[in-house]
């Protein structure tokens, strides 16, 4: 969901728990509050949950309304299209507030993921409402609501989850005494929520936030604790681990006693969780700015075994000692990763899926330096030439990252290192696979596994150097060795049943690197800008998406320099441009603009004055430059006159001592002037006869024409003769009214008349024909070798 741009005015408070906690004290006693002081509720039982059996014991004096105002919360920091709705619904009749996450990032200073509504009105009202909702979900529903070119999840204070229905619920005859039915119905709402942090109310149009189980006290003290007992909570829903994790992660907090021990209890049946609820969650965990941390929970709490057990299994082995962990490679590329990302600017599941396969394909198959380099660039710039130039720039630092790295680099052609990057994406578009299957995944971990303890077999026993390399080169002793050591194989968890990411994900991550895999030399697909487009990174789009892992890649691999080499690295990092356009590590804007003071503006100052001072200097010796060159140019062909004028003298007396031979080689000289004279005259007569040949083909084909015309002729003589004949009996018969009219003397006669304009008709045509028999036997007689001429 879209967040309002007022937002970004947030800044952090390093004394925000202090101020916090003057603030609940004075909330306490002041009007606001429901009730005064008084001892915690005793709301949960170690034996299970009875809401029904709760409304008769509840303390309402720990209900606290506290004025927003306290906390400097105000309503422009709600995003436009969720005040928008807020407004909508009020209007017409029905209560709203803001619930969940996004009150409790406002109390603590924090830019929100979205902005949650939830309403007194049902679902189909809540529709009726607005003109592009509709409702989604199967075990809570909720309405989606588009507005303002954003999306708002509404829900009502009526809907029931899935789990609860059937089970014994709170209504109003058991409302407690001296409690009215608006408190009522928020209280009730809150029991049903996950964590006391995420149960507080905030009602923007009487500026209170309504908190019914100490959810601000958990927030002074930096507690996640479930709202009911921890046990029955994750009972209910074992996603609440996950997300509960994904919440201390963000905000730094830490679990109380009585939830960390529900969760190590709970851990095995995160792998109830269907595929796409546990793609959600660990999304919401990698593509918001807290991965390295979300990584370093899921490790603690031994969840990283169930959901990615080849990296638990390379955290374990590069790093035993968990606080030493942030130098992996790993944690490296997920740091930086955060550096880019935040609730306001996330990205899509493909990036954070394609760094784990990335360094999955590392760990299996390590690769030079230079090689890194030159992936990371081409992803980023676009340009495979730009790349190899980055790359040979960067390959002389010495990056620190093992086993992702080889110790040795050596030289390389071009021809040779994109032949290794080819093999690089296609060895990290192959690793993709093993985190969609099951089966891959698994015999990949065991696979990993058996190295690393026939590696430790090797270092402990010296005795049996050869036979441990026997192993390592042969497949049937691998398998005998890995029999004979059964903690090699490591527990998955139930890995061999989990697999969380889809294979439609893993197909449009594997488009990412099928670029690397063509002909690279031909490789430019360059971007105009090298600013982060978050609106299309957010929407997953494949080229925005591989420019982003480029940056992040690159990043680690900087962050991996020896110290000594470490100064240069941050000198870039802090915005010193470069050909690369490779951006600094962070994106704040205040540390933008201090680079930009501290760092680029004084140097382009100094460039300007660099700049004026070499015009100067220019325009005053252009002229000397010119007459230097001209000295130049003259004193270079002095030199080649002195050398011609050293060779005439030199071949002279060599000419005076021979005048015979000078003879004879002229005589050679007019003799082979003669043949290559007779062979160009001979040249031109061949080109003159092929002139005729070509003449003469042509005239065959007029032949040809002339003879088929005239083997025509008889055909054509027959056929005037018949012509002839008719037209002179028709003549005859002409004649013969002729001289019948005369006889009769009607020469008046119309039908005389007719007679004799017909008789002319024949007479003309009898005179064409013969003209035309004529023409026909004179070009009949006309001879054939006349046309070739």
């Amino acid at each position: 969901m879209s967040i309002s741009s007022r937002t970004r005015r947030f800044v952090s408070d390093s004394s925000i728990l202090s101020h916090l906690q003057t603030l609940i004290f004075i909330s306490q006693r002041s009007n606001h509050t429901l009730a005064g002081n008084g001892k915690k509720s005793h709301l949960h039982h170690e034996a299970g949950f009875d809401p029904a059996a709760l409304a008769s014991s509840v303390d309402m004096r720990t209900w606290k309304a506290v004025n927003s105002r306290c906390f400097r919360i105000y309503n422009h920091m709600i995003s436009r299209s969720s005040w928008t709705v807020l407004k909508i619904l009020k209007h017409n009749g029905y209560d709203a507030y803001l619930v969940g996450g996004c009150v409790r990032d406002l109390i603590l200073k924090r830019i929100p993921k979205d902005f949650d509504i939830i309403t007194t009105a049902d679902l189909k009202q809540i529709k009726k409402q607005f003109h592009r909702c509709h409702i989604v979900g199967r075990r809570f529903p909720i309405c989606r609501v588009h507005i303002q070119g954003s999306v708002i999840e509404v829900s009502s204070f009526g809907t029931v989850a899935r789990h609860d229905e059937g089970k014994q619920t709170v209504n109003f005859s058991q409302m407690p005494i001296g409690c009215n039915q608006k408190n009522f119905i928020l209280w009730k709402n809150s029991l049903c929520r996950d964590f006391t942090i995420n149960s507080l109310f905030y009602d923007p149009f009487v500026d209170t936030i309504y908190d019914y189980t100490n959810g601000i006290d958990d927030l002074i003290s930096s507690k996640v604790r479930t709202v009911i007992p921890a046990k029955i909570s994750f009972e209910e829903d074992c996603a609440r681990i996950l997300r509960g994790l994904r919440i201390a992660a963000r905000l730094g907090l830490s679990f109380s006693k009585e939830s960390e021990l529900a969760i190590q209890d709970h851990l095995s049946s995160v792998k109830n969780l269907n595929q796409t609820r546990l793609m959600m969650e660990m999304n919401y965990m990698f593509s918001y700015g807290a991965a390295e941390p979300s990584l370093c929970l899921l490790r603690r709490f031994k969840l990283l075994d169930i959901i990615l057990p080849f990296h638990a299994a390379y955290l374990v082995q590069e790093s035993p000692d968990q606080s030493a962990q942030s130098s992996l490679m790993l944690m490296k590329l997920f740091s930086c990763m955060d550096k880019l990302l935040a609730c306001d600017r996330p990205s899509g599941c493909f990036l954070w899926v394609a760094l784990l396969s990335f360094h999955l394909a590392l760990v299996n198959n390590p690769q030079k330096a230079i090689v890194i380099w030159a992936f990371s660039s081409a992803l980023y710039h676009g340009n495979w030439r730009k790349a190899v130039n980055f790359a040979r720039e960067r390959a002389q630092l010495h990056v620190r990252f093992v086993p992702e790295i080889s110790d040795v680099c050596g030289t390389m052609t071009d021809e040779e290192l994109a032949q290794d990057v080819i093999c690089l994406a296609s060895q990290v578009r192959s690793s993709i696979g093993a985190l969609t299957d099951a089966d891959k995944m698994e015999s990949l971990v065991r696979n990993y596994s058996s190295k690393l303890e026939l590696a430790e077999d090797v270092i402990c026993l010296g005795s049996q150097v050869r036979s441990s390399i026997g192993a390592l080169t042969d497949a049937d002793k691998t398998e005998s060795v890995v029999e004979n050591y059964p903690s090699a194989s490591p527990d998955l968890g139930g890995a061999s049943n989990l697999v969380f990411i889809s294979k439609a994900v893993g197909q449009n991550v594997g488009e990412l690197f099928r670029v690397l895999e063509q002909n690279l030399e031909t490789y430019a697909n360059e971007r105009k800008s090298f600013e982060i487009d978050y609106g299309l990174l957010a929407m997953g789009n494949i080229k925005e998406t591989r420019f982003m892992l480029g940056k992040v890649i690159m990043d680690a691999m900087s962050s991996g320099v020896f110290p000594k080499q470490q100064e240069v690295v941050i000198q870039e990092q802090q915005g010193v441009a470069t050909e690369n356009h490779h951006a600094p590590f962070s994106s704040s804007e205040n540390q933008r603009r201090d680079v930009k003071r501290r760092t680029i503006l004084p140097k382009i100052k100094n460039l300007e004055q660099q700049h004026d001072e070499s015009e100067k200097e220019i325009n005053g010796s252009t002229r000397v430059s010119i007459l230097g060159k001209r000295k130049v140019v003259a004193g270079k062909r002095n030199g080649e006159f002195s050398e011609l004028a050293n060779f005439e003298t030199r071949i002279e007396p060599e000419n005076k001592d021979h005048p015979a031979e000078l003879a004879n080689l002229g005589e050679d000289v007019q003799e082979q002037q003669e043949v290559a004279n007779e062979k160009i005259n001979g040249s031109e007569r061949v080109l003159e006869l092929r002139k005729r040949a070509s003449k003469l083909r042509k005239s065959k084909v007029v032949a040809k024409k002339i003879k088929d015309e005239v083997e025509e002729l008889p055909n054509l003589f027959r056929e005037v003769e018949q012509v002839n004949m008719g037209n002179i009996a028709e003549l005859a018969k002409v004649e013969g009214h002729l001289k019948q009219g005369e006889c009769q003397g009607s020469e008046s006669n119309p039908e005389q008349k007719k007679v004799v304009e017909r008789k002319s008709n024949c007479d003309q045509s009898n005179s064409n024909l013969k003209e035309q028999e004529v023409a026909g036997k004179e070009k009949s007689r006309k001879p054939l070798s006349n046309l070739f001429l």
